[in-house]
């Protein structure tokens, strides 16, 4: 097995051979200001567009070193598809959920096409760019968040 990223992650999951150093990976989001600098890229930007997204993810292996890269830098996105108003934020503020249609969990309804909402589509786009891009080199992490 070649000792690269996505071999040591996945194999470390697996329960594979070990490789000569244990894997570095983070599933959560460690973006800050030195990493939106050197992607060029900032918020809201990257929770918006699949392409922002994803290079900011990016920083995550190519400057800060990890053997994962994880684009969903917020807990919003699935709030914002089943109807939440979300204030996308800016360099120094993450996204909030300012107002939901909801009273009470037991009255949310899980749209048909949930998947194909923007907020969600933008991290599916990203996700595929990435596993295209650096997906036999780099461990790609998904997650799911709850609104």
């Amino acid at each position: 097995m070649k000792d690269t990223p996505h071999n040591l992650v996945m194999s470390a999951l697996f329960g594979g051979r070990r490789g000569q150093r244990p894997p570095a990976g983070n599933p959560t989001s460690i973006i800050c200001h030195g990493l939106m600098d050197a992607a060029g890229v900032e918020f809201p930007q990257a929770h918006l567009e699949a392409e922002a997204m994803a290079t900011l993810a990016l920083t995550g292996y190519e400057v800060a070193g990890f053997d994962t890269v994880m684009p969903e830098f917020s807990v919003q996105q699935e709030g914002e598809a089943l109807g939440c108003k979300v204030n996308w934020g800016h360099r120094n503020m993450m996204p909030d959920v300012m107002e939901s249609p909801y009273e009470d969990f037991l009255d949310v309804e899980i749209p048909e096409n949930l998947l194909e909402k923007p907020s969600m589509r933008v991290v599916l786009d990203a996700l595929s760019k990435l596993k295209r891009q650096v997906g036999d080199q780099v461990a790609v992490v998904g997650k799911v968040m709850g609104p």
